[in-house]
């Protein structure tokens, strides 16, 4: 994809240059000033159109949607108290269930992004204990 958009940016460089000579030499008109302006313009127009035609506008749809997905979490992790809140949820239903190999898993992923490891690996051992014993 870049080879094939290299030619078109050395193409366009070039131009750029070649329309600002007068300005460089000192023939400040406005006719110079608009065939940069119709230049510039022409380059953005060639530039969405390439965008249309090569582009990812599906990864660029992925990323957005990855952001309003993240936001959105965010924002119920916000409601149901934070990640304090959520470590507090999961601790008392493993307090009711302590053979929940999944709650202690996710309880592990939550100390991790919260920052304390030590916590984390600790619950993971109980993951891991848990599963042991669990009959296959």
């Amino acid at each position: 994809m870049i080879i094939l958009l290299l030619p078109f940016m050395l193409l366009m460089l070039g131009l750029s240059f070649w329309a600002t000579r007068p300005l460089i030499a000192g023939a400040w008109t406005i006719q110079n000033f608009a065939k940069i302006l119709v230049l510039n313009a022409s380059m953005v127009l060639c530039t969405l159109c390439l965008y249309a035609f090569l582009g990812h506008a599906k990864a660029w749809q992925a990323w957005q949607n990855q952001g309003r997905d993240h936001y959105q979490l965010m924002t119920e992790v916000q409601a149901l108290g934070g990640f304090s809140g959520l470590i507090q949820g999961i601790k008392t239903k493993l307090a009711e269930n302590p053979n929940d190999v999944q709650g202690w898993r996710l309880l592990a992923k939550l100390y991790a992004a919260h920052g304390d490891t030590v916590l984390a690996n600790e619950a993971l051992e109980q993951a891991k204990k848990v599963e042991q014993n669990l009959p296959q």
